[in-house]
């Protein structure tokens, strides 16, 4: 066996340490992003989002989003290497209808569109086109009453949303304890859907934005290359 060259060790430690800072930084910005949640059952559901697929925690950003004027997680979808465009938008306590509701989580699926250089390759964010919109509002036992009252006041909140165009899924804390991948099948499913039915041409953008978070979903297609399947990775 050959010994490595010094230079070349040493330029691999360089390496090394650097992709550790980076690491570190992506992983404290992940955290930040999870201390903007409201109540611990809002970082569970936000948690086992991410952790559904073994690839999304692994590949997703969290940066500033300057359509929103807020933080956001942008993210890969499961089919990533069928649909190397599209992806989807993660914000927390998105206010809508000017601030009257704010929202547990806001996911936007996503088709980016990206210049490129002379080479062909992918460097800037020029289009983001929003497919579909989902809303979800979780319903725990320590931060949300359930009360008729507090049942009355939903209602009304649910029609304004769809009304502006947003699909809502609301989920119960002990779903979500019980359940928690199940929850996040049903986030995954409809946005799956929504993928599938765009790139068809069957679902039509909702909205256009010339800037986004600048994140080139096409540049990790290449860590998907093992397979894996919703349901048989989570066991039901």
């Amino acid at each position: 066996m050959v010994e490595i060259e010094t230079r070349v060790f040493q330029e691999l430690g360089r390496h090394e340490a650097q992709e550790m800072i980076d690491l570190d930084l992506k992983y404290k910005r992940l955290r930040n992003f999870f201390q903007l949640c409201e109540s611990p059952l809002e970082q569970r559901f936000l948690f086992y989002v991410l952790d559904y697929n073994p690839h999304r925690c692994a590949h997703c950003t969290t940066g500033y989003d300057p359509v929103y004027k807020c933080p956001a997680i942008k993210c890969t979808h499961w089919d990533i290497e069928a649909y190397p465009d599209f992806g989807v938008k993660i914000i927390a306590q998105h206010p809508v209808d000017g601030g009257r509701y704010r929202t547990d989580f806001l996911f936007e699926l996503t088709r980016d569109t990206y210049t490129t250089d002379d080479g062909e390759q992918p460097v800037r964010l020029s289009r983001s086109e929003v497919f579909a919109r989902l809303v979800v509002e979780l319903d725990g036992h320590d931060f949300h009453e359930r009360a008729k009252e507090q049942a009355r006041r939903d209602r009304p909140r649910d029609r304004c949303l769809t009304a502006l165009g947003f699909t809502v899924f609301r989920f119960t804390g002990s779903e979500l304890y019980r359940h928690p991948f199940r929850v996040a099948d049903e986030v995954e499913t409809f946005l799956a859907q929504a993928m599938r039915r765009a790139e068809a041409g069957q679902l039509l953008p909702t909205a256009q934005s010339q800037s986004g978070l600048l994140t080139n979903i096409k540049l990790v297609t290449t860590f998907f290359k093992r397979p894996y399947g919703r349901k048989n990775l989570h066991g039901y």
